[in-house]
């Protein structure tokens, strides 16, 4: 026992004796040297250090030097040596970033990337840390993962130079989306899976896909198909629906995914009653109409519940209360099922408008916006107004994208606010210099279009076009604000020589100069507008010495002569609802007029046209848009005149026209002169319907898919009593199908169109042309 006592004394001993240096190792530092400094100063690093010379230093204190020079973020290693009374610190140097270039990158924006590696400090001139670049490295991956790029492949390349100093090269490669091959839902019994399906952003591959790209896989398209398909259950009726579970599967190439979705569908709850709550400040039988779309026992849909909270907000919002609250008090009733719905109202202060403020406009002055404002300073604030405004200021055309207008309430002031307009203003000017050749043959012009000349909003053209057909000079110049009501007046002054026979129809060519001053007169809110001209024109009919003329010409000119000075006074009606001037998505327009036109002394030749022109947008759902187009034209003469004059006919074919029937040449469909070329008619029929559809292409380009259909007819014909040609053409209407792509150039503030068709049932004697282009300004 002994034995073992002193034993242990002994060892305790040896441990006093090994550890007590230790603890009275503190010296006094007389000196601190600093080695494998390069670019930092030494009176730097001692700035750092929680110890100064002539304090007493103990090996205890060396972590804490160590952790602060760490943190100074300056080096990559730190080591520490004594000597003597000296501190030795050993020190090795970051280096610092010479340059960065990220190459490869294709769906993040470049801009985008240079903010993310500023905001953490991989830039020239700072000093390198590869932990900040693994972990920007990261948030690529996580960035490319989340957009369903995950074969993403990322290579980092760190270059050392000299003054220490590195290179850093970051590669990315973003390869394919990953695309959705099926997607399975688990858990349905009310709705089919194939319905389901049809609901959700999220598609599965098809042919149709490299249009639409639903099939393609991110996690934002992931969550908005099940955001989705939680709406489709929720309008239908299922309150209790809710999603289990979602498993995303991968192929090991990464470049497929499955999904599958678990979901309880729960019982299907049916409206009992609804009413209406609170303050009623508008008349409760204007709220109730827009109650109309519930009805007791019908299932229960929130999208219909969400449709009357807005319907309210409107009626009220229409009255000032734009700032107006529905809350919807459901009670349910689960043994029978039922929800009871109470619409709570509560309308808040009637709000004024004190200030519109207008922004971004620097070409444009701020009356030529506010004249389109139906919004007035000093009234009630009204939804309505605020919407039709908006729509106005879209349809000028001197603006890119939509006008932002922001409300902001004004302090101590609870019943008013400012509203402010932000605008970004387009290229109002074009002017545009063309060579080239096109399905027309070759084409030379030059035009200097001002539509809002010294911000005024007036607009001034002068123009100079040249085809193989026509050669024009024109001067124009219009008033969209004559008086304060809006009506417009406009001034043309134009010389037109034509030679239709150049593009192989009738042999003939025509010297028109005139001018004509016309009228609009806007009718309601809705765009009715009452269009009014009248204009003079001296025509010259030049027909060439042959033996060849046809007999139609030869016949008109025998009873009408070659020169006419004529009057012509149009009268028209015209209706514009699109929702924007350029690729709209939604609305109608349409443009019905007659044209007469009387002698001015010389020969007589009175006759009159009738057209109709309508356009039509209907937008359907995954951003597809259906258009329609329907041209209809009738002429006939008067008095002393027998039938429509043949170089007033109508045509059809060809792109760009009202009588548009692409995939035929222009204007080569309809009745046919004694020597066969085309000769137009006096009646003319054409349609068409376009499916518009999305595509991964820019926003400057829209895409369709057409069908086509039109003819020209003649039932009078302009030959001489007793050896009348007249009745209608023979063959039908004549269709034609195929792509469409137009391209919108805000440069020069025109629109190129290109299609490609395929005659569907062609006659011997059609002219076919397949692919075929025009430039444009319109829709």
């Amino acid at each position: 026992m002994l034995r073992l006592l002193f034993k242990n004394f002994l060892l305790a001993s040896l441990w006093i004796n090994f550890l007590l240096p230790v603890v009275v190792q503190a010296f006094p530092l007389n000196h601190i040297y600093v080695e494998g400094l390069r670019g930092i100063s030494r009176d730097t690093v001692l700035s750092y250090l929680p110890i100064k010379v002539g304090q007493s230093f103990e090996s205890s204190q060396s972590s804490s030097v160590i952790n602060a020079l760490y943190a100074t973020g300056f080096f990559s290693n730190v080591s520490l040596e004594e000597r003597g009374n000296a501190l030795i610190i050993k020190v090795v140097e970051r280096a610092t970033i010479s340059q960065v270039d990220i190459s490869g990158n294709k769906e993040i924006p470049k801009d985008k990337l240079k903010k993310i590696v500023k905001k953490i400090g991989l830039v020239r001139g700072r000093l390198f840390d590869k932990a900040t670049l693994d972990h920007f490295v990261a948030q690529l991956r996580t960035q490319y993962d989340n957009m369903g790029k995950y074969s993403a492949h990322i290579t980092t390349i760190v270059t050392p130079q000299s003054n220490n100093r590195v290179s850093v090269r970051v590669e990315i490669s973003e390869g394919l989306t990953v695309e959705v091959a099926d997607i399975s839902i688990v858990g349905n019994h009310a709705f089919s899976e194939r319905k389901l399906r049809s609901a959700l952003p999220l598609g599965v591959h098809h042919f149709w896909s490299v249009f639409t790209s639903s099939a393609q896989y991110n996690q934002d398209r992931l969550t908005a198909s099940l955001e989705a398909l939680q709406s489709y259950y929720l309008n239908r009726g299922y309150l209790k629906f809710k999603i289990d579970s979602t498993q995303v599967t991968l192929t090991p190439d990464r470049k497929t995914a499955y999904l599958i979705i678990h979901v309880t569908e729960g019982p299907l709850y049916k409206i009992s009653t609804y009413q209406l709550s609170g303050r009623l400040i508008v008349a409760q039988a204007k709220l109730e109409k827009v109650l109309g779309s519930l009805r007791g026992g019908q299932p229960f849909s929130r999208e219909k519940v969400l449709e009357v909270e807005q319907g309210i907000k409107k009626e009220l919002g229409d009255f000032g209360y734009i700032f107006a609250t529905v809350n919807t008090l459901p009670d349910v009733d689960e043994k029978n099922k039922t929800v009871a719905l109470t619409f709570y109202v509560d309308p808040g202060n009637r709000v004024y408008v004190r200030h519109i403020n207008i922004s971004g406009n620097l070409k444009t002055q701020d009356e030529v916006f506010r004249r389109l404002f139906r919004q007035q300073e000093g009234s009630l604030l009204s939804e309505s107004d605020i919407k039709d405004s908006l729509r106005q200021l879209s349809l000028t055309g001197f603006l890119e994208g939509e006008p932002q207008l922001t409300p902001i309430p004004i302090e101590a002031y609870t019943d008013q606010v400012d509203l402010d307009l932000m605008l970004n203003e387009a290229h109002a000017a074009q002017a545009l210099f063309s060579l080239g050749y096109g399905t027309n043959g070759a084409v030379f012009g030059a035009s200097l279009n001002q539509n809002n000349v010294f911000g005024t909003g007036n607009q001034l053209g002068l123009n100079f076009n040249k085809t193989r057909a026509a050669t024009i000079y024109s001067i124009s110049y219009n008033n969209p604000y004559y008086t304060l009501n809006g009506v417009q007046r406009g001034y043309d002054i134009f010389y037109q020589r034509a030679t239709p026979s150049d593009l192989n129809t009738t042999t003939y060519s025509t010297n028109t100069y005139g001018a004509d001053l016309h009228y609009s007169i806007p009718f309601d809110e809705r765009g009715d507008t009452l269009q009014l001209s009248g204009g003079l024109q001296r025509l010259q009919l030049n027909l060439p010495i042959t033996s060849q003329q046809s007999i139609e010409v030869q016949n008109f000119v025998s009873q009408h002569g070659t020169q006419f000075n004529q009057f012509l006074f149009t009268i028209g009606w015209s209706r514009n609802s699109l929702d924007q001037l350029v690729f709209p998505k939604d609305g109608i327009y349409q443009n019905a007029n007659v044209q007469l036109a009387l002698p001015v002394g010389g020969q007589p030749l009175d006759y009159y046209k009738a057209s109709y022109t309508g356009l039509d947008f209907l937008p359907l759902t995954h951003n597809f848009i259906m258009q329609s187009r329907l041209s209809l034209g009738y002429g006939n003469g008067f008095a002393s005149t027998r039938g429509l004059p043949f170089f007033s006919n109508y045509y059809a074919g060809g792109i760009g026209t009202d009588g548009q029937v692409r995939g035929y040449q222009i204007s080569s469909l309809g009745p046919r002169d004694s020597n066969g070329y085309p000769l137009g008619g006096n009646v003319m029929t054409v349609g068409s319907l376009a499916l518009i559809v999305p595509s991964p292409l820019p926003a400057s380009v829209r895409t369709s898919l057409f069908v086509d259909a039109g003819n020209t007819y003649s039932t009078l014909g302009v030959t001489q009593p007793g050896n009348p040609k007249g009745g209608t053409s023979p063959g039908p209407i004549r269709y034609s199908a195929g792509v469409n792509v137009d391209w919108r150039v805000p440069v020069f503030n025109v629109t190129l169109s290109f299609s490609v068709a395929k005659a569907i049932n062609p006659r011997p004697g059609d002219q076919i042309q397949v692919f075929q282009f025009n430039i444009g300004t319109g829709f």
